[in-house]
């Protein structure tokens, strides 16, 4: 089954994503190896392009994080380099401007509050872009079979709506499904679920888990990396990168070290189940990578020193 996957990114960062260790997310796999499955309507296909990411880039004058702009930028990078034609990354714009709101006084209704100055920030063009986009693909790729909705925004139903009178008018069978974006099964827009076909309540964690990108992404002359704060414990991941610089010297075999599995380790040491970079993504196994390379570098002290 064809089918077209639309995700409003700051509706699904929100509803999932803000305050978790799960942000170095790969939309395909979860999609494709997870998601998809789950509504039990045939074996859906993702072809070029298939999944269709609608964001903005974060405005410097906002960002409540002095990192947040480098992060997004890293993420974005390394989503272009991992996934090449699978996805594709459609932005909008912030718009930053002076405005007047009421100020909330008790006991006063909105019209008797004073008005005081404030910033107006707003995310443009997202929810026109998912809507142009899905009824676009609709109806000039005749082979489409199956169109997905991620966002919990009621914004997206008038474009759900047409592309139920598209498919009533015509006689063309094209399924529409919504996921929400949260990680707990809470109260979704009724209207939403009501108009799709099948629709997803939340995505588990173990789902996330499982939908990472790879932590070092390597594709034409730079690499992109996972920022560090993304990770469940920064403080231990910048500690095991400097002991790697310190005992490897240079970081390319460092690299390599971490993206292997390693093998014929001391039985004192703790058991390495998958990569040290996996491993790094939980706080248990980031410690279990730490011990690993302080090994690793007392070893390569005690030979210097002989």
């Amino acid at each position: 089954m064809q089918t077209k996957v639309y995700i409003d990114g700051y509706n699904f960062y929100y509803g999932c994503l803000k305050g978790t260790h799960y942000k170095w997310l790969d939309y395909y796999t979860l999609f494709n190896n997870f998601l998809l499955k789950r509504n039990g309507l045939g074996n859906p296909k993702l072809s070029e392009g298939a999944i269709k990411l609608f964001t903005a880039p974060i405005h410097g004058r906002v960002a409540m994080d002095e990192n947040s702009v480098s992060d997004q930028h890293s993420y974005h990078t390394a989503l272009g380099k991992h996934l090449s034609e699978k996805l594709q990354i459609i932005n909008g714009h912030y718009d930053v401007s002076k405005s007047k709101a009421k100020l909330f006084k008790e006991g006063l209704e909105p019209k008797d509050s004073p008005s005081v100055e404030v910033w107006k920030i707003e995310e443009k063009q997202s929810d026109v872009n998912v809507a142009v986009e899905a009824i676009y693909d609709a109806l000039t790729t005749p082979a489409l079979e199956q169109v997905v909705f991620v966002s919990n925004d009621t914004d997206i139903l008038p474009a759900i709506k047409k592309l139920q009178i598209y498919r009533d008018t015509t006689g063309r069978d094209l399924k529409i499904g919504v996921v929400i974006p949260r990680r707990e099964a809470r109260i979704a827009n009724k209207s939403l679920i009501d108009a799709a076909d099948w629709h997803i309540a939340s995505i588990k964690d173990e789902e996330f888990i499982k939908s990472q990108l790879p932590n070092r992404i390597v594709a034409g002359r730079k690499a992109a990396f996972k920022p560090i704060s993304w990770y469940e414990s920064p403080d231990l991941v910048v500690e095991i990168n400097s002991l790697l610089k310190s005992a490897f010297g240079k970081m390319n075999a460092a690299y390599h070290w971490l993206e292997s599995t390693p093998q014929d380790y001391p039985e004192t040491l703790p058991e390495l189940l998958s990569t040290p970079y996996e491993e790094m993504n939980s706080e248990q196994g980031a410690q279990r990578v730490l011990e690993h390379v302080r090994a690793i570098l007392a070893y390569k002290n005690s030979i210097n020193s002989d």
